[in-house]
């Protein structure tokens, strides 16, 4: 009987992963290796063109912004974005929609936050993009979610 494949985006940290491969053992290990490889600049710019994870619709005083998680589109390498899981690279698109909002729809006087998945919203910070990252990583994603949703 053949073993099952074991997905490191949602398996145990400490789950073996290799599948016979030398080299990617742990879900740990993959992910720190991951998180160790170089990182290029965050660029905070982005336009609704861009966005992976959102889209915005405007009907007279109502915006729409819905949520479809791309899960293979976090902003950094090492983990999926599960379940509607955001990371900063989500944060940085709902920061740039909300002010588009504000300063460029003048009209609107309700937004409505959904889904485009079924019966789920958001599950949350995506766990594994924690568990990888640096220190001071997770203090500046903390702080830039902070900041978008107040």
């Amino acid at each position: 009987m053949e073993a099952a494949a074991i997905d490191p985006a949602i398996a145990h940290p400490d789950a073996d992963v290799s599948h016979g491969q030398p080299g990617t053992g742990t879900v740990r290990e993959a992910g720190l290796a991951a998180a160790n490889a170089p990182i290029k600049a965050v660029d905070y710019r982005i336009e609704p063109s861009n966005y992976r994870h959102w889209s915005m619709k405007f009907v007279g005083p109502v915006a729409t912004l819905s949520l479809n998680i791309d899960e293979d589109a976090g902003i950094r390498p090492g983990y999926k974005l599960k379940l509607n899981s955001y990371d900063l690279g989500v944060d940085i698109e709902l920061n740039d929609a909300v002010n588009r909002i504000r300063f460029e729809h003048p009209e609107v006087r309700t937004v409505v936050m959904t889904s485009l998945k079924d019966r789920i919203f958001c599950s949350g910070a995506n766990i594994f993009m924690l568990g990888v990252s640096s220190h001071s990583w997770k203090v500046n994603f903390c702080k830039f979610t902070n900041e978008t949703r107040n």
